[in-house]
């Protein structure tokens, strides 16, 4: 079943160089419970200039990275790093740590 969830219900976390809304609820037991098939998260984040993400792990997933506008740099454990320019959409086959600068 679909479920139509409004921008303003979506969950929002905000702290101080990143703002993060997530389309699907998060549950720490379950993750793809919340999904939609085998999409498990669809988060939009928003990071103040400079700021960087903590370097977290991902089990056989694919994450697609969308700038909208400015650069995001990147870089993994595996010493592939590039930039992502605003208003392109890589793709990157993750089973390895990653940490977007």
């Amino acid at each position: 079943m679909i479920t139509l969830r409004r921008a303003k219900e979506r969950d929002r976390d905000q702290r101080r160089t990143r703002e993060t809304w997530l389309t699907f609820p998060l549950d720490l037991g379950d993750p793809p419970s919340g999904g939609f098939g085998t999409l498990e998260s669809l988060n939009e984040d928003r990071l103040a200039p400079g700021a960087g993400v903590v370097r977290h792990q991902h089990h056989d997933v694919e994450v697609v990275t969308y700038a909208h506008e400015g650069a995001l740099a990147y870089e993994d454990s595996m010493g592939c790093s590039g930039v992502i320019q605003g208003g392109r959409i890589p793709t990157h086959d993750r089973r390895t740590r990653h940490s977007p600068q």
